[in-house]
This record gives structure tokens, sequence and C-alpha cells, in this order.
């Protein structure tokens, strides 16, 4: 039920980014370290990005929810993706959140770019 869900939301995510001219290359890719919802091309950008849902604001916004510890993992996770994908292992990378709020029957949506880094 989860999963239906999250994968709902990251459809979500990359038809709003298709409306920005963003292009969405990958999804849920996985490695031993972790999970990446999206991974699309801005211009001359690897983006990799991370989709949130939040059905209430009690612990904040969504986009605010991402973790040191998963943005490592999402961190390693796109090293593991340029590695098996040479044609980007040279472009520059950018990490954006999207997060959707819900909100009295309103959802709202945040895009955050370069949300993170990578400090490797």
């Amino acid at each position: 039920m989860i999963r239906i869900i999250g994968q709902r939301w990251e459809v979500c995510a990359a038809q709003f980014l298709r409306t920005r001219e963003v292009t969405t290359i990958a999804s849920n890719v996985r490695s031993r370290f972790g999970e990446i919802d999206l991974v699309a091309l801005d211009g001359d950008t690897l983006v990799f990005i991370e989709v949130k849902f939040r059905a209430t604001s009690r612990f904040g916004p969504a986009s605010f929810s991402v973790t040191k510890r998963q943005q490592r993992r999402i961190a390693l996770t796109a090293d593991v993706f340029r590695s098996q994908h040479v044609e980007y292992c040279h472009w520059h990378c950018r990490f954006d959140i999207i997060g959707f709020d819900q909100s009295e029957g309103q959802i709202r949506l945040t895009w955050l770019q370069a949300a993170f880094y990578n400090t490797e």
C-alpha cells in the first residue's frame, strides 16, 4: 500500500517536471546503498530527485523530511548510477527534493532544487 502511494506521487512529480522541460530518464534506481525515486535531465545537469508526501504537517513539510542519512544513501546510489551509465559520468549533478503536502484537502507541491550536496 505505501509503495503504491509513493509511486503515485513519483508519477505526479515526473509530470510536473515535464512542464518545466525537465526530462525523466529513470525511476526507482536501486543500489545496495538505497534508492533514488527519479533521475532527470535539466539542460546539461543530471538531477537525482527524492519525492516525499506528507498527509499532515504535524512533523513539518515533506520537502524537509530527507535526513542526512538518506541524503548520504541517495548520493552513494547516484555514484553507482553514474558509474553504470558512463555517458553521464562527467555531467554536473544536482540533488533535488519534490515534496507534496496535504492540508485541508489541498495538495501543495514544493520543489527544492539543489536541496543538498554530495560531500564526498
